[in-house]
C-alpha cells in the first residue's frame, strides 16, 4: 500500500511540473491528466475507508469494548473523518468561488469526486486569493483558509504522535515539509491551477486514510496500561 501510495504522489507532481512548462493548447490533456489522477485518488481512498472499519472491527474484538486503546481508536475514527470532512469544506469553497456555482450543484454533479464538470480548471489565481489571500496582502487565517488548514492537519498529527504512539517513533505520513523556496501554503497553493489544487487535496485526504491505518494497526497491537 505505501509502494502505491508513492507512486501517486510521483504522478501528483510530475503532472504539477509538466503543467508549468505547458503551452495553452495542451491544457485540456492536463486537465484530463489532473481528472484521471484525482480519480485514482478518490477510488482508492474509498476503497481503504472500507479496509479501514475492517480494522477498527479486529482491534474492538482484540482489544476489548472497555479499554482504553478502544477509546483511543474512537477518538481517531472521529478526528481522522473530522479533519477529511474539512478538506471536503474547501474543496467546495474554491469550486463555488471559481466556477460561480452554489453548493448544491456542487453535489448533483459529483464535482468533489470527479473533476470533469469544471469550467475554470486552469484559473491559477482565484485558489490562492481563496485560500491565502490576495497577492501582497496579510495571509488569511480565518476557516477553511490554507493556514487554518495546515493548523487542522499539525494538530492531528500532534494527537496521534502524543496519544497514540507516546514514545515510539511515529511514521507521519502528513508531510508539511515540502514547501521548497517557500512555506507548505504559498507553495501548495498560490498560483495553482483549481484542478491541481483540488487534486493534492484529494492526496491529502489519502495521506489522512494511510496514516489511520498505520494508527489503528499500531493500537491493536500494544497493551492498555
Amino acid at each position: 500500500m505505501h509502494q502505491k501510495h508513492f507512486i501517486v504522489t510521483l504522478v501528483l507532481l510530475f503532472t504539477f511540473a509538466f503543467l508549468g512548462h505547458t503551452q495553452s493548447g495542451s491544457k485540456e490533456k492536463i486537465y484530463s491528466s489532473f481528472t484521471i489522477v484525482n480519480d485514482g485518488l478518490e477510488s482508492t481512498r474509498n476503497l481503504l475507508t472500507k479496509e479501514t472499519s475492517t480494522l477498527y472491527f479486529d482491534l474492538i474484538k482484540k482489544q476489548g469494548n472497555d479499554s482504553i486503546i478502544v477509546q483511543l481508536s474512537d477518538s481517531l475514527r472521529l478526528k481522522s473523518a473530522n479533519l477529511i470532512n474539512y478538506i471536503n469544506r474547501v474543496k467546495v469553497l474554491l469550486i463555488i468561488k471559481t466556477e460561480g456555482l452554489d453548493k448544491e450543484a456542487i453535489v448533483e454533479n459529483d464535482t468533489i469526486i470527479s473533476l470533469k464538470y469544471l469550467k475554470h480548471f486552469d484559473d491559477y489565481y482565484t485558489p490562492g486569493e481563496v485560500l491565502l489571500g490576495k497577492e501582497g496582502e496579510k495571509e488569511l487565517k480565518g476557516k477553511l483558509s490554507a493556514y487554518d488548514l495546515k493548523q487542522e492537519i499539525e494538530a492531528y498529527n500532534a494527537f496521534i504522535s502524543k496519544n497514540c504512539f507516546r514514545l515510539k517513533s511515529f511514521p507521519a505520513f502528513i508531510d508539511l515539509s515540502n514547501g521548497g523556496y517557500y512555506n507548505w501554503t504559498r507553495s501548495n497553493f498560490r498560483e495553482k491551477p483549481l484542478a491541481g489544487v483540488i487534486t493534492y487535496l484529494s492526496k491529502l485526504q489519502l495521506d489522512i486514510i494511510l496514516t489511520e491505518q498505520t494508527t489503528v494497526k499500531h493500537l491493536a497491537n500494544i497493551k492498555s496500561e
